[in-house]
């Protein structure tokens, strides 16, 4: 497996509160995580950092090669809900972190499978069949009010992208109650390509730009440098972090 990632501050914030990490785990696997925090300037880079640091060191301490679906699966949406009783209980002691939270979307990918968890808006996408033209997929669900409102109906597509609450999420880790993670299987084919990044990258690109990125790319370091390209002329209103891995 062959992977390249970039994170930018943007053309308006101040700070990064994004994150990635990529590890190599036993038997060719890999484990690759994105975060984009929140709670003010320091709150969010802590919270995304913290997040980023206890999930990737319980994977990296805790994962066999003989592991299940399912105990991987369990073992990632336990070391969310740790590091987001860490980032609370951090929050509680800091008075300039306080409400800190952050996203965390991530993948652990092994023998043609990913296993993939989300808590909050940032994404995992599937590009597949590039010989062929290919299809952008999204594998994650965003746990924003604006999705809610997709889901029921309420807005259509277009209203959701210039909606006054699109980047109000309803689930990150941080929070009081704990935010229950969302869980995805996706089998992969040779040449497939796995996306993972924060919506300061999806709120500035629209897919179909995306998928064309992805489809003209000479290497993934092009791909990469073509979308955050194309999110800073789009004035890149948020931090952008984009990982792209592929098989």
């Amino acid at each position: 497996m062959k992977y390249h990632g970039k994170t930018h501050v943007g053309l308006v914030r101040q700070t990064n509160q994004d994150c990635f990490e990529v590890y190599s785990l036993p038997g060719d696997g890999l484990f690759a995580l994105v975060c984009d925090g929140m709670g003010g300037p320091g709150g969010g880079e802590v919270a995304s950092s913290l997040a980023a640091r206890r999930i990737s060191g319980a994977v990296l301490a805790s994962y066999m090669q003989d592991m299940t679906d399912r105990n991987v699966f369990e073992m990632l949406v336990t070391a969310c809900e740790d590091a987001g009783q860490e980032i609370y209980l951090e929050g509680q002691k800091d008075i300039t972190c306080t409400g800190m939270g952050t996203t965390a979307v991530m993948a652990l990918l092994r023998d043609k499978k990913a296993c993939v968890v989300s808590v909050g808006d940032s994404r995992a996408y599937l590009c597949t069949g590039l010989e062929v033209n290919g299809r952008l997929i999204q594998i994650t669900h965003d746990h924003s009010i604006v999705q809610e409102l997709l889901d029921d109906g309420a807005i259509t597509i277009k209203e959701a992208e210039h909606h006054p609450k699109r980047n109000i999420i309803t689930r990150a880790l941080g929070t009081p109650r704990m935010a229950e993670p969302d869980c995805f299987s996706v089998d992969l084919l040779e040449g497939d390509v796995l996306l993972l990044c924060t919506d300061g990258l999806t709120n500035s690109v629209e897919e179909h730009e995306l998928r064309s990125k992805l489809l003209e790319r000479q290497s993934l370091e092009e791909a990469v440098d073509r979308m955050l390209d194309a999110s800073l002329r789009a004035g890149a209103q948020d931090n952008v972090t984009i990982l792209l891995i592929s098989l």
